[in-house]
């Protein structure tokens, strides 16, 4: 293990894992994300997401604003728009890995 101290503390290796680089992953997925046109709502916290009779969706905010949209992409650990159905089925995990 390449961790100071911990050089001959025994470890799980996993080879041929994929790795990538999170911050330009999201570089990439947001300039696609505007390069279609669509829209990042930054500092908007959702509280609920309902699916819209005709096509679509309306997404509500905690500040009282309203989005509404063909589509919302929900990327959270913990699901806002079904809290009871699915929330209550995860299980707690953590990952974590050190490179």
């Amino acid at each position: 293990l390449p961790l100071k101290g911990f050089e001959e503390a025994p470890v799980l290796c996993y080879p041929n894992q994929a790795t990538f680089h999170p911050l330009r992953y999201l570089r990439g997925l947001a300039g696609s994300i505007r390069e279609s046109g669509s829209l990042i709502f930054a500092d908007s916290a959702a509280t609920s997401v309902e699916e819209l009779p005709e096509d679509g969706v309306r997404v509500s905010t905690e500040n009282g604003g309203v989005i509404e949209a063909g589509s919302a992409v929900v990327a959270t650990n913990s699901p806002i728009n079904d809290r009871f159905q699915l929330h209550t089925k995860m299980s707690p995990y953590r990952t974590y890995a050190i490179a």
